[in-house]
């Protein structure tokens, strides 16, 4: 999948939403966030914003959506209105566990479902790094799995705790 060029919005500019736009300004996107919150209240714009990222802030513009070639919502953003109208479109919607997938080395060991998620993540993490293994702690519990895509080898383990909002847009992460 090569992302350059290509005008990607991110919806939400939290954890996950700053990591994305890491990795997607690494890629030469043009990358464009939608957030609710008041400009005053995001740390950080200043510095995302010389390092090109454009903003809109206060509210989700439609046309955003509407223009974009491929649209990450942050795992806490409901399927909104402006998601639904770009689905109809047909504007591809990736979570960033789908978007991590595409380009991470190494295999994913992913948990998720009701209750106990944290624990059995953290527990499967620990055993695999007594064992010895290159194993990392990911996903809803820490790290955003799209962190790591950049230094990721074939021999790395992603232990990674999935939401059900974080499983919400995924396409081929299986």
């Amino acid at each position: 999948m090569d992302l350059k060029g290509k005008k990607v919005l991110v919806a939400g500019f939290g954890k996950t939403g700053v990591a994305v736009c890491r990795f997607l300004l690494q890629q030469g996107a043009e990358v464009k966030v939608s957030e609710k919150k008041s400009r005053d209240k995001i740390v950080g714009i200043t510095e995302w914003s010389k390092k090109g990222v454009e903003f809109e802030t206060g509210w989700h513009n439609p046309k955003s959506f509407l223009e974009a070639d491929l649209i990450i919502p942050s795992p806490g953003i409901p399927f909104i209105p402006e998601l639904k109208k770009a689905e109809e479109q047909e504007i591809p919607i990736f979570s960033e566990v789908e978007l991590a997938f595409r380009f991470l080395n190494g295999k994913i060991v992913g948990i998720t479902g009701s209750n106990g998620k944290s624990t059995v993540t953290t527990l499967t993490y620990r055993i695999l790094k007594e064992a010895g293994l290159q194993s990392f702690l990911a996903g809803n519990i820490g790290t955003p799995l799209i962190s790591f895509v950049e230094k990721s080898t074939k021999d790395d383990i992603y232990v990674t705790e999935l939401s059900s909002f974080q499983l919400t847009h995924i396409k081929k992460f299986s």
